[in-house]
């Protein structure tokens, strides 16, 4: 990307989404709408680690050299990854 906070951004985003389902599920009155708060909960909280994760090899390359390239390479599959990530309700 060509934003250099745009994963941080994208992380902010999705926790904040995540505390608001959360804080929702509060007020769910049936077993299907806690399970469905329950679920995108869980997906949003795997997104969110694929950020870190993201994070972290850039991190890891703007502080270490790395001459055999597998930093780099790890970073463009997590990259792909997320870019294709989505969320299905059900």
């Amino acid at each position: 990307m060509s934003n250099d906070w745009y994963y941080v951004h994208q992380l902010a985003v999705l926790a904040g989404f995540r505390l608001i389902v959360l804080a929702n599920r509060v007020g769910c009155e049936n077993e299907f709408l806690l399970e469905l708060h329950d679920k995108l909960a869980e997906k949003l909280a795997c997104a969110i680690a694929r950020l870190r994760s993201i994070i972290a090899l850039e991190r890891q390359l703007a502080s270490d050299p790395d001459e055999e390239g597998l930093a780099a390479f790890q970073l463009r599959g997590e990259e792909e990854c997320f870019a294709r990530f989505t969320i299905h309700a059900a």
